[in-house]
């Protein structure tokens, strides 16, 4: 994904002609890009953690002012979505579009919860 971490071709054979030769490759970019995945998730979850204090923190201030229910109730979902959708990608990280697929759904589900719960409150 960058200098430190360059992208590389991935050439795997899915069929063999009757000669042991590959007769159809598929192809994709990849990164061992796991460090950063792993501070991205553990910044979020920071993150995360640190909104709940301050939520918890804001809960005594007048009504007029405090927003803490739905920001709470938001962050919950994503948190819900988060637990489903973690093993569901370790899960199909071997199938590309099935995997780009599963992205797509969380994104969409996360920013529709969201979005419900900011609008309801």
């Amino acid at each position: 994904m960058t200098a430190l971490d360059p992208m590389y071709v991935e050439v795997v054979p899915t069929e063999y002609d009757r000669f042991g030769r590959p007769a159809k490759v598929y192809g994709r970019c990849s990164s061992n890009g796991r460090e950063f995945i792993i501070i991205l998730f553990l910044l979020n979850y920071g993150m995360a953690c640190l909104s709940f204090k301050q939520l918890w923190n804001a809960r005594h201030l007048s009504t007029q002012y405090q927003e803490s229910h739905s920001i709470f109730r938001a962050l919950v979902c994503i948190f819900m979505v988060t637990l489903v959708g973690l093993p569901v990608m370790a899960a199909t990280r071997e199938s590309y579009t099935t995997n780009v697929l599963v992205i797509t759904i969380l994104i969409f589900v996360t920013v529709c919860f969201v979005r419900k719960k900011m609008v309801v409150s």
